[in-house]
């Protein structure tokens, strides 16, 4: 079984003092990913109850054929209505 070389307690030190910073950076730029990433799932949450609004507003295929129907309907009585218009006139 072997075992791992120990350092003099003067190189530990220094190589922990290297390293330190560089963890503490990891772990502040870790906390600021997490922000981001919480205020991504707010805008995500934002968006899914637009959306589930917006398609509970939507009208439906019967509504959208009544419409389009109730304005042809409109077009040919006026249509009717200037032909005899027409007819009628001297």
């Amino acid at each position: 079984m072997s075992t791992a070389p120990k350092l003099p307690p003067d190189e530990t030190l220094v190589i922990l003092r290297r390293i330190e910073p560089t963890l503490e950076a990891i772990l502040a730029e870790q906390k600021e990913t997490r922000a981001d990433l919480k205020r991504q799932g707010e805008s995500i949450a934002e968006l899914r109850g637009r959306l589930g609004e917006l398609s509970a507003r939507t009208p439906n295929i019967w509504q959208i054929v009544s419409a389009v129907l109730g304005i042809n309907a409109g077009i040919m009585a006026l249509g009717f209505a200037l032909a005899k218009m027409l007819q009628s006139s001297p």
